[in-house]
């Protein structure tokens, strides 16, 4: 019984046992690598695990400053609680990885519960995407974020997958429950959250009054973060600029904005295009095509650019025009592609649509519908396809996403922080710290050795916030 069952899971077939030995040894080199490597990235250390150290109370000697303490009381922190969560339990913030790895392990079992897709293969396929490899074993939230996002497109979807259509009520229930978490992790989430409940809109219209009454009611607790900030700081999105039809609202800071000079005076569906297709980016032969945060210096053509792998995508879109043109008698497969479509120019018209990291949803919705509507043969070769890819993508990175290459959080704090000043800051009792992103690793809880008595760090911007206290620059 149980080699019936093994030979039903791989085909049998010497290819398909292939496809999943190579995914079994990349998913254990991910994990090895999440649990080993801390992540080194600016955001990381400047937000991210600041604020999941925060909502915890792991380093409490430590205070934000002005711009981040607003920043924490107005933005979505639902991954950075979960990130936080980890660390706190583990006692290593190298956990906070997990939850990226985890998202990526989340989306692929539901490729594989609700879309039929074989494991290996909806795992390699998303490995393939460079930002999916490179966010993986990292502490960014974008992965975990745009996961929700493609899972909560095809709940509102409601595809016939291998667990069949789902009932009304229990989407709904499903649509609130992610949405909700969804639009707790980002700002920029909600636009998708709002998409997903129109295309349920026909079911809900079609449902018993009680479940239309709930369907209506259901923004109240989607949005609980935008009518929170908008009660108690006059702006759903604060601190971020808000002016919508020019009516302004209190804000802190202005919106994000940057893209390659060449391209700021086009229109962002042309930007969002250009950086799909990795238009300007430098070659992969140098290993600065991709990066985790797609920074380049300021001048360079594919500042903020690309992460998809060009030739994926299009790839990937001949893929699904053929499937779609081979059976577009279909009322399923047209109204497939009709919300795609949708979706695909909804996202190009978002702030900041081609810094790809952000809209990673959908890359992710692209590889599963293909994945999802291929046949046993054309999901095989997808996988395979999948494999080159990511050996393309790991030698333009030299695999340093792949395998443990990178620093403990104890050898990030050996290289990062002078003992000599943990020790004047002892002596003192506080230290104010200008050194971005690595404020928070001056914190006290992390020198034991060296803080008898503890001492207090307080991060800042300007040297003028810093009068009277040990400076750290």
């Amino acid at each position: 019984m149980k080699q019936h069952n093994f030979s039903s899971l791989v085909g049998g077939r010497p290819a398909w046992i292939g496809l999943w030995v190579v995914a079994a040894v990349l998913g254990a080199l991910l994990l090895v690598t999440s649990l080993h490597d801390v992540s080194t990235a600016w955001d990381v250390w400047y937000y991210h695990l600041p604020f999941a150290s925060r909502i915890w109370g792991i380093v409490p000697s430590f205070g934000f400053s002005v711009e981040n303490e607003t920043r924490f009381h107005g933005f979505p922190l639902f991954a950075e609680a979960l990130q936080g969560l980890l660390w706190k339990v583990s006692g290593r913030p190298e956990s906070a990885n997990l939850v990226s790895l985890g998202a990526l392990a989340g989306i692929v079992v539901f490729g594989a519960r609700r879309l039929g897709i074989p494991v290996a293969v909806g795992f390699l396929s998303l490995l393939a995407i460079p930002m999916v490899q490179m966010h993986a074993s990292s502490a960014y939230i974008d992965l975990i974020s745009n996961s929700l996002a493609a899972i909560l497109y095809f709940v509102a979807l409601n595809p016939t997958g291998a667990s069949g259509a789902t009932s009304f009520p229990r989407q709904l229930v499903q649509l609130i429950v992610v949405g909700t978490a969804l639009a707790s992790m980002r700002f920029q989430m909600i636009p998708v959250v709002l998409f997903a409940f129109v295309i349920a809109s026909p079911r809900a219209w079609r449902a018993a009054p009680a479940w239309k009454v709930a369907y209506a009611l259901s923004p109240l607790l989607l949005f609980v973060l935008p009518w929170k900030n908008l009660i108690l700081h006059g702006n759903p999105f604060f601190p971020v600029r808000f002016e919508p039809f020019g009516i302004p609202f209190r804000y802190a800071e202005e919106a994000y904005e940057a893209s390659p000079r060449y391209l700021e005076h086009v229109s962002r569906p042309v930007r969002w295009l250009a950086s799909i297709f990795e238009i300007g980016l430098s070659p992969m032969s140098s290993h600065a095509r991709w990066s985790i945060d797609q920074y380049t210096p300021r001048e360079h053509p594919g500042y903020r650019m690309g992460g998809f792998f060009g030739a994926y995508v299009s790839l990937h879109l001949l893929c699904f025009a053929y499937l779609v043109a081979r059976r577009r008698s279909e009322p399923t497969i047209r109204k497939l592609a009709g919300v795609f479509a949708a979706f695909s120019l909804m996202i190009s018209l978002m702030p900041q649509s081609h810094e790809c990291r952000y809209y990673l949803v959908w890359m992710l919705v692209l590889v599963l519908t293909n994945a999802s509507l291929l046949a046993e043969r054309g999901r095989l070769a997808l996988g395979w396809v999948a494999v080159g890819a990511i050996l393309l993508v790991g030698g333009a990175t030299e695999w340093q996403y792949l395998y443990p290459s990178g620093l403990t959080f104890r050898e990030l704090l050996a290289q990062k922080v002078d003992a000599s000043t943990v020790d004047e800051a002892s002596r003192f009792g506080r230290l104010c710290v200008i050194r971005q992103p690595w404020n928070i690793l001056y914190a006290t809880e992390f020198h034991p050795s060296h803080s008898a008595p503890p001492y207090r760090v307080r991060e800042a911007v300007e040297p003028a916030e810093c009068v009277g206290e040990p400076l750290v620059r």
